[in-house]
């Protein structure tokens, strides 16, 4: 019997770090049949050189076709800058609109306390920021984590980013890490001749 995701993430967690994390016990009352996924693809956007290189790769007119567009990016409020930085965030949340607006591409504020709790953000910053893309799962179809490292170089200094998506992703959402095709120099590169992007 297939293990529900969260279920199958603990034991991912737990092999990383048994001193750390147990494996919790988690069985389902009922399940129901999950729809098709369905619209476009909605991305984490940090306004950094890893979110600014997905969404230029997602929102090129000549992307591939297995390249998903792009309808929405999500900026949060408590990740990345302190939720109670209300400044810094709004300063941020303005360079970050500025690159967005430039794509036609809307940048939706989601605020969370998470990083108020006592634990290792840099542990479960995946796992937080699939829930709040799949917040939007009645109109987006998957959503993407910006991921900053290659695959080979995630599989040796941050396992999350190849690993975790696997196990958050959902019939009904699929989440997919984004970026591992290239390093940061190559997305220095991909994004060089975007204004908005060198500007800001």
């Amino acid at each position: 019997e297939r293990l529900p995701s969260a279920a199958r993430l603990a034991e991912v967690w737990h092999g990383r770090r048994p001193d750390k994390y147990g494996v919790p016990r988690l069985e389902a009352d009922r399940t129901v049949r999950s729809r098709a996924p369905t619209g476009p693809a909605i991305l984490t956007f940090s306004g950094g050189l890893d979110s600014a290189y997905s969404l230029h790769r997602h929102t090129r007119p000549d992307r591939g076709p297995d390249v998903a567009p792009v309808g929405t990016a999500m900026m949060v409020a408590g990740a990345d800058i302190p939720v109670g930085e209300r400044d810094a965030f709004a300063r941020a949340y303005a360079r970050a609109r500025r690159l967005t607006d430039s794509r036609g591409v809307p940048l939706v504020r989601v605020t969370t306390n998470l990083r108020t709790a006592k634990q290792n953000w840099t542990h479960s910053n995946n796992t937080a920021l699939s829930a709040m893309l799949g917040l939007f799962r009645a109109t987006r179809g998957v959503g993407l984590l910006a991921v900053g490292f290659t695959a080979d170089e995630a599989r040796r200094w941050w396992p999350a980013d190849v690993e975790d998506p696997l196990h958050l992703a959902t019939p009904a959402f699929p989440v997919r890490a984004d970026g591992h095709e290239a390093d940061r120099f190559e997305k220095l590169g991909a994004v060089g001749d975007w204004p908005e992007a060198v500007a800001d």
